[in-house]
């Protein structure tokens, strides 16, 4: 009888020691779980800016408008950022042995500059990408634009500044950055790409309860 007692005692402090075994390692791999989700949650974070600084940057365009102008001055951007005017070589100085250069001329003045900023600025606002145009439409809008400005270079050819051999390259350089920015807005496109960013960063926030969550910067959940 007293065997029996000890051996169900002994029993019972194996289940004991069983069970206090299996919670420890269930704390370990919550632990774990909490480590893994601590050390993704930043990195998370940080794609959630950089989505935000994409859909800024895609949206942004300005500078496209500034490039086109400074192209048309025969510009080009220097190493330390800023633009300056081409220049090509032309010859040797015999005297000092320097290449000598010239500067390449404009391919426009600013008067028809101008003009080309109030016509391309258009083209390159938020309003035109969030709007829900189709096909037909956007290729209606950039054929009577390029004739519209097709019609002021042949018009004003003795006020712009423009050599005629240089027609079509003006052309070209103005339907290149003309063209992308309606086709964004091509069924709906620019709003059902910003929608679907909006969901993801949703996700990303409803993925565990706020309660149980911190509170970083301006609210942010980390």
């Amino acid at each position: 009888m007293g065997e029996m007692i000890d051996k169900m005692l002994g029993k019972s402090d194996e289940q004991k020691e069983e069970k206090k075994e299996d919670k420890q390692i269930k704390l370990m791999k919550d632990q774990q779980l909490v480590d893994v989700a601590t050390a993704n949650e930043p990195f998370d974070y940080r794609q959630q800016e950089a989505r935000s600084d994409l859909l800024k940057w895609q949206q942004d365009l300005d500078d496209e408008v500034e490039k086109l102008k400074h192209r048309l001055r025969s510009e080009e951007k220097k190493k330390d950022g800023s633009w300056g005017t081409k220049i090509f070589p032309v010859g040797v100085n015999k005297e000092t042995n320097e290449t000598i250069y010239n500067q390449i001329p404009p391919l426009a003045n600013e008067l028809f500059i101008d003009y080309i900023q109030s016509q391309v600025e258009p083209f390159m606002s938020r309003n035109l990408f969030s709007s829900n145009l189709n096909e037909k439409r956007i290729l209606r809008m950039l054929m009577d634009t390029c004739n519209d400005i097709a019609d002021a270079m042949a018009d004003g050819w003795d006020i712009y500044e423009i050599e005629f051999i240089n027609y079509d390259l003006v052309m070209r350089l103005i339907k290149n950055v003309i063209t992308p920015g309606p086709f964004r807005a091509l069924n709906d496109g620019q709003r059902r790409h910003d929608r679907t960013i909006a969901k993801r960063v949703e996700a990303f926030n409803e993925r565990e309860p706020s309660k149980d969550r911190k509170k970083g910067l301006m609210g942010v959940s980390i």
